[in-house]
């Protein structure tokens, strides 16, 4: 409280209290090969499909970044 400099209490603050934009649950069950994700309309590959959480999960260190525009696309799974 004493502190001059709340810069890098802040910041950790506002770290903390955004969500992990690590994973994205999918709505339907993906046929996996045909998964396509794109952050901000640039096609990434940094990320895994996890089966039982019906979810693309991005490699540590390559998290979209809070604001980017990520999609991801797939045949459902009943219609393969």
């Amino acid at each position: 409280v004493c502190a001059q400099g709340w810069g890098d209490t802040l910041v950790q603050m506002a770290r903390h209290s955004v969500p992990a934009l690590d994973r994205f649950i999918l709505t339907e069950s993906p046929a996996e090969p045909t998964i396509e994700v794109s952050v901000d309309g640039a096609l990434r590959t940094d990320w895994t499909f996890m089966g039982a959480d019906n979810a693309v999960v991005f490699a540590p260190g390559a998290y979209p970044a809070v604001g980017d525009v990520v999609e991801v696309e797939y045949r459902m799974l009943a219609c393969e």
